[in-house]
Parts: structure tokens; sequence; C-alpha cells
């Protein structure tokens, strides 16, 4: 008979919980990756309009064009002005123009900032040709070597009846 009592101590406990639950705001699915409000767009020249109390900041820019013979790539128009493409002997990376989402051979990859059209030339941010491309385009740039081994000496026998 104790047990039935605790059991309905406890129902009654989980739907009082439940209901201060129910009354709980419900979490946004997130936006669709390249989906980016207006007010966090950032121009070429300008640096962001960020909402009040965030930092604005000026996103660097790098032609694809030159992006690619840096790395040793071709650059081609897949439809003018909307998709293109860089071929090298890794693969072939597809870009579309204000989309943040890329194949880099055969992957489905989402960059930080979409690729745009500044000056007139398909570019993507300094970031995301630094950080994200070339390390996929060409493995090992912009790698750090490996830093020298040190030794690590363990030193038992310090306290305790075994002087070590």
């Amino acid at each position: 008979m104790r047990s039935v009592g605790h059991a309905a101590l406890l129902c009654t406990s989980l739907l009082a919980g439940c209901s201060a639950l129910s009354s709980a705001p419900v979490a946004q699915r997130p936006t669709r990756p390249n989906a980016v409000p207006s007010d966090y767009r950032q121009t070429e020249n300008a640096p962001s309009q960020a909402p009040s109390g965030h930092k604005a900041l000026r996103v660097q820019w790098v032609p694809a064009a030159s992006f690619a013979s840096r790395l040793g790539l071709s650059f081609s128009w897949v439809e003018p002005n909307r998709k293109f493409r860089l071929k090298g002997v890794r693969g072939v990376y597809d870009f579309e123009m204000d989309s943040r989402e890329c194949e880099l051979a055969g992957q489905r990859v989402f960059m930080g900032e979409a690729a745009r059209m500044v000056k007139g030339q398909a570019s993507f941010s300094l970031i995301d040709a630094d950080k994200l491309l070339a390390p996929i385009m060409q493995p090992g740039s912009g790698a750090s070597s490996v830093p020298g081994l040190k030794t690590i000496v363990l030193d038992p026998g310090h306290g305790g009846n075994d002087a070590g």
C-alpha cells in the first residue's frame, strides 16, 4: 500500500512539472543555412549593419579566379554571373552566387559567407578561402609544421614508504 501512495505522489509531481513545461516557449527551427537575415548581410565596401549591441565586422573578399590560379586550379563560368566552377587534379568544385552552399569534390559544404560578385568578379570571403576552401582543395596548404617532441620524465617515489 505504501508503494501505491509513493507512486501517486510521484505521478502528481511529474504532472505538475509537465504543466510548467507546457507553458515554456517552444524553440523555433533553425533557419536554412543560406537564409541570412537582411540586417546581417555585409556589403563589399561597408561594414554590416549589425543589430544594436553587436559589433559590425568588415568582410574581406578574395576574387575566385585569383584564388584558383594561386592553387593551380582553373576558373570557369557554368552559368554566366550565377554559377562557377573551379577545377583541378583533385576534383571539381562548384559554387553558386549568393549562396553559402557549394559542392566540393562531390561533398555538400556550407561556407561562412555566400559567394558574391565584388567589383565585377566572383569572390569568396578571405576566411572561407584560407580556412575552409584551401585546405580542402590543396591539403596541407596553410598547415603549420609539427612542433618538436619534448621529453616528459616521470619521477615516482616522492613521499610514502617507497623512496624511489
